[in-house]
């Protein structure tokens, strides 16, 4: 079975980088990294969502559903970036899967 990463960014137009990185194994999504220069209030809620989205499995299909759950269940205040930049770097991600 093969495994590929796949990543996409979007830099928020004044604001900062998101990049959103898929491990695929097979048909799957098994795992997500998220990553940029944004910042959050409180810090460990993000880190919890790190955590989170690293063992997030689902299928490739219902990938861009999933990670935005799980971003719109942050219970922080997310400085530099906004949810829609976080969509268009999932975007870019399955888009490369492809």
């Amino acid at each position: 079975m093969s495994i590929r990463i796949v990543c996409g960014e979007k830099k928020h137009p004044g604001g900062k980088l998101v990049r959103i990185c898929l491990r695929l194994v097979g048909d799957r999504v098994r795992g997500v990294l998220l990553s940029g220069d944004f910042f959050a209030d409180p810090e460990e809620e993000v880190e919890k969502l790190v955590e989170r989205l690293m063992r997030l499995e689902t299928s490739i299909d219902e990938a861009m559903e999933a990670v935005l759950r799980e971003f719109r269940e942050l219970g922080a205040e997310i400085y530099g970036i906004e949810v829609s930049d976080v969509e268009e770097a999932v975007r870019r991600a399955l888009a490369s899967a492809k």
